[in-house]
């Protein structure tokens, strides 16, 4: 067990993902494997990992049945961040197509998370419901569901008081429901829509249950075989702990809640939360906590010693997997992507070139 203790050199918020989850069941994923919608990953399908803005993009030229134009786009793709190949492909052409402006003109994030809510917007327009128009809005994305069916009630309630994240078996599960749920013009389902155009056959979707079936509901997992909100994990999970502690110091007793982590168990995800996506942005920490998805959460800043509107950091940052912002000399304290800890004082140097010449350079991007 690993104890998340302040990283006080950090900016950002470190949060931890533990939702309480039912068994992985692969009966959607290999309906939509056989229809060639959902393809996995080289080591199978990967249903209990986070699902990212990459993902949403790829499930949504599917769900629009535009696959094989994102595939053959040759287009530019605006995003130094995203990988060439089919990454730049499928990002390229949803921007191409106004499906998507990053998160700067210049960054996409395609390992960034992917919310309940944008997902479930996804799918809403590709059923035909316009935001734009009217038809819903981002923050009710959710009631819009449930209201045309896709969704049940008591799924929308447990994700929105919960702040639960979301993963590719949702992914996946919502997918589903969305491909038994009518357009909203009437005048098919979206299998139906996809069958016409040629994504699949007719037979295929019979096949599977997605035409022809009726309208399947999305139940989210913690709701499944109980039909009632599982309790959250607890010290006996083995992952996650939590005790009020009382400490002597020359001052005086102080009590502390402290938490302990294994890192290294199944659903267990570490990553900084950015305000706004945006480096030196602010905001209340509750609203943080709100927007963040997690069940733990830790402040680990030095806001407070900062006055005016930008709060710069103090060290190194990095949030996924992209080096931000450096300040050398300082202490840092951070998680590998298989969650190991490590504090330390990295020695970060970059090497830069500009025609002919070359230099080293240190504190690249820090205030000056």
């Amino acid at each position: 067990m690993r104890t998340l203790a302040l990283a006080l050199t950090l900016v950002l918020s470190l949060s931890v993902s533990v939702p309480a989850r039912a068994a992985v069941d692969e009966t959607n994923a290999n309906r939509l494997n056989a229809l060639g919608l959902f393809l996995g990953t080289g080591s199978g399908y990967d249903l209990g990992g986070s699902a990212t803005r990459l993902h949403g993009i790829i499930m949504l030229t599917r769900m629009l049945g535009e696959e094989a134009d994102a595939l053959s786009f040759d287009g530019p793709c605006p995003f130094s961040d995203v990988a060439a190949g089919k990454p730049s492909a499928y990002t390229g052409y949803a921007f191409a197509q106004g499906y998507t402006t990053g998160v700067s003109t210049t960054t996409f994030r395609p390992n960034g998370a992917l919310s309940f809510k944008h997902y479930v917007t996804f799918l809403l327009r590709a059923l035909g419901y316009d935001d734009g128009a009217g038809d819903f809005t981002f923050a009710a994305s959710l009631d819009k569901a449930v209201e045309i069916g896709m969704m049940t009630r008591a799924s929308a309630d447990c994700i929105l008081q919960k702040q639960y994240a979301l993963y590719r078996g949702d992914l996946v599960d919502l997918f589903v429901s969305a491909l038994t749920t009518p357009l909203a013009d009437g005048s098919a389902t979206l299998a139906e829509s996809l069958a016409k155009k040629g994504v699949f056959t007719w037979e295929e979707g019979r096949a599977q249950g997605l035409i022809g079936g009726g309208q399947e509901s999305y139940v989210h997992s913690s709701l499944r075989n109980t039909g009632a909100p599982k309790p959250e994990q607890s010290a006996s999970s083995g992952a996650v702990s939590r005790v009020t502690k009382t400490y002597a110091l020359p001052s005086g007793s102080v009590s502390a809640d402290v938490i302990t982590v294994d890192t290294s168990a199944p659903g267990v995800s570490v990553r900084a939360a950015m305000v706004n996506q945006k480096l030196g942005a602010s905001a209340p920490f509750s609203s943080i906590v709100s927007a963040s998805g997690a069940d733990v959460i830790v402040n680990a800043n030095f806001f407070a010693a900062y006055s005016g509107q930008d709060k710069f950091p103090v060290g190194h940052v990095m949030a996924d997997g992209t080096f931000l912002y450096g300040v050398s000399g300082l202490t840092s304290f951070g998680f590998t992507g298989s969650g190991a800890v490590y504090v330390g004082r990295p020695a970060v140097f970059f090497y830069v070139r500009g025609g002919r010449d070359s230099w080293a350079c240190y504190e690249m991007n820090s205030k000056t």
